[in-house]
């Protein structure tokens, strides 16, 4: 049983096993796969966190920018607004209003931006503006003439009020938002004659933000937006919702105390949105690419996996022969590679070695066997094994001749079938008592008389002695079984002639003593 089940396992009937190849190819194959899915993951997250650094600085340079610009743009117009007011055309506005009024009308053609220019006298009527708009009317009410008679005044965007309806609006319908720049007008000695004033509009605003905005962010589309204290956009483009996951940079606007009392701030932002879609497309690519090189290398592995199992099949190939070998010296001509690396080449010394180590025994166990052999068919008594289950599973020609069953059909019988039935249950106790004892292995200290059974029915006296062997964690008991039927026999004469002599010595009429 044991032989058919080792059998079953190496010719595939048990779990199924893979090629030694297969498996290294496939662990290498597995440890590419993790290892390019575990580089993607943290290449992923490196690209991540190097581009938001990156996104952050570049979002935080263009507010600056955006600032910088803006602030720029209002120092320019307030300068010139200044030098304007200390030109003599503008100092004679009230004497000369027609001059005054042809120089505003240049600057705002020159300009467009301008969307008003007008000076007041020290009393706030404007005595003299572009295309006369609003000339003769009073400024008192305006903030840019109640602080623009004693410094520089910069207002914030604003609704049209006093020039609602005076304007031109935007091309989009749109009505224009202004934003007020304001310098007193001073005589040679200093006193304040007047204000000169101007209302932008702030499409310009946008110009320069729209500037600003033209670098791009490796197609990133990303907002700049000039706000009001309260949070209020000034530029036509809103900022990103609070809700929306972003990347944010905030400045304020930098330059004269006088811009910094707006309390203007530039804010760039950026969805952070696209920087996902951006790295997501990055360890696409990075996974397209490890997948390409693995493909790359595929050929490679499937030839390094080969090499390293091609020794070891070598000794399995070796292996097998040996133990299918019909003989000591068939299995001893079988030669053992050893080579491939230091480690196979190590197991192909040991396995050559221990397969030597392994023929030189069998040689020996075949030698003995072949002495059992001899000896079994030389003894003269029957020799009969049986295992736990009381079949018998050795037996000699011997045995075969005082039983009369054919050697093959005794072998498997149970051993109940050389004992007469009568016998049976004494028998059985007999052997489960020897069974059962604590004796160590070897011959019975007693030898019993028994009677056993021939094939034909018939029975015979024997004299056994009984034995216990181990083999391969088996335990079997062995009988040596002696036929004493002629003892018997000479033993019964003996015994008649004996009792013949008796009666001849008592019954004897002449006296005789011994």
């Amino acid at each position: 049983m044991q032989a058919v089940q080792r059998t079953s396992a190496t010719t595939g009937s048990g779990p199924r096993r893979f090629p030694l190849a297969v498996l290294i190819g496939s662990a290498f194959a597995l440890l590419i796969a993790v290892s390019l899915l575990a580089g993607a993951i943290t290449a992923a997250r490196w690209h991540a966190a190097d581009r938001e650094r990156e996104l952050q600085r570049f979002l935080h340079l263009k507010a600056e920018q955006f600032a910088r610009s803006v602030a720029e743009a209002l120092d320019n117009r307030q300068r010139i607004l200044t030098l304007l007011a200390s030109r003599g055309t503008v100092l004679r506005a009230g004497a000369e209003p027609a001059d005054a009024q042809s120089l505003l009308d240049a600057i705002q053609h020159n300009w467009p931006e301008y969307a008003w220019l007008g000076i007041t006298d020290a009393d706030g009527r404007i005595v003299a503006s572009s295309g006369g708009v609003l000339a003769g009317q009073s400024a008192v009410a305006r903030d840019w003439f109640r602080v623009g008679r004693e410094r520089v005044f910069v207002g914030g965007v604003h609704e049209a009020v006093m020039l609602k309806g005076k304007v031109r609006t935007r091309a989009s319908g749109e009505p224009a938002r202004l934003m007020d720049i304001a310098v007193p007008v001073r005589d040679a000695g200093g006193r304040v004659v007047g204000v000169l004033a101007a209302h932008l509009d702030d499409i310009w605003l946008e110009e320069i933000r729209q500037l600003s905005a033209q670098t791009s962010t490796d197609g990133h589309a990303f907002r700049l937006v000039l706000m009001e204290t309260d949070g209020t956009p000034i530029a036509r483009d809103a900022p990103l919702a609070a809700e929306v996951p972003q990347l944010r940079a905030e400045v304020a606007l930098p330059g004269s105390p006088t811009l910094a009392a707006l309390n203007w701030r530039v804010q760039a932002s950026l969805p952070l949105a696209e920087l996902e879609r951006e790295v997501s497309r990055f360890q696409q690519r990075t996974l397209a690419a490890g997948l390409a090189g693995a493909l790359i290398c595929l050929p490679l592995l499937l030839f390094l996996a080969r090499t390293l199992a091609r020794p070891i099949k070598g000794l399995s190939r070796s292996v097998r022969a040996a133990r299918s070998a019909d003989s000591a010296a068939a299995a001893g001509a079988i030669e053992v590679p050893v080579g491939g690396t230091t480690e196979t080449a190590l197991l192909g010394v040991e396995v050559r070695d221990l397969l030597d180590e392994v023929q030189r025994q069998r040689a020996e166990l075949l030698a003995r066997e072949a002495q059992l052999r001899e000896l079994l068919h030389a003894a003269p008594d029957a020799i009969v094994s049986v295992d736990a289950e009381r079949r018998i599973v050795l037996a000699n020609p011997a045995a075969e001749a005082m039983f009369g069953w054919p050697l093959d059909q005794l072998l498997g019988r149970p051993l109940n079938d050389l004992i007469p039935p009568r016998l049976h249950a004494m028998h059985d106790r007999h052997v489960q008592g020897f069974a059962a004892s604590n004796r160590p292995a070897g011959a019975m200290s007693r030898k019993t008389d028994l009677v056993a059974r021939r094939a034909d029915g018939s029975e015979f006296p024997i004299e056994a002695s009984i034995f216990r062997t181990s083999a391969a964690g088996a335990q079997w008991m062995t009988a040596i079984v002696r036929d004493i039927t002629e003892r018997r026999r000479a033993e019964t004469a003996l015994h008649a002639s004996m009792l013949r002599y008796r009666h001849l010595f008592y019954d004897h009429p002449v006296p005789m003593w011994v």
